[in-house]
């Protein structure tokens, strides 16, 4: 028996080095799987919270658009009131005009 035993334990050295080193790699491998996991989360994250900017992008788009707008309906009042004041201070400095009774 004693014979059998020293032959057979280089073998069974080898298998438990093998066996040693597949736990490792499983261990190595769960880590991994982990770290995976973690990133597939921020990444998650990340798409979500540019989705959020977007949103909000499209609702100052919106927004600025809707100003755009009445300023340039400000913009047309202005120059029409500048214009006719205008015209009324030169009618009655230049032409005499007199638009309303009693307007000095």
């Amino acid at each position: 028996m004693g014979k059998e035993e020293s032959i057979n334990d280089p073998r069974l050295d080898r298998i438990e080095n093998k066996i040693d080193k597949l736990s490792d790699a499983m261990v190595s491998l769960a880590r991994s799987e982990e770290k995976i996991l973690s990133l597939e989360t921020d990444r998650q994250l990340t798409v979500n919270r540019l989705n959020g900017h977007s949103n909000r992008l499209n609702n100052l788009e919106k927004q600025v658009d809707d100003n755009n707008a009445t300023v340039k309906a400000i913009n047309r009042v202005f120059w029409i009131a500048l214009t006719a004041f205008t015209a009324t201070i030169f009618g009655r400095l230049i032409f005499g005009i007199e638009l309303f009774n009693g307007f000095y």
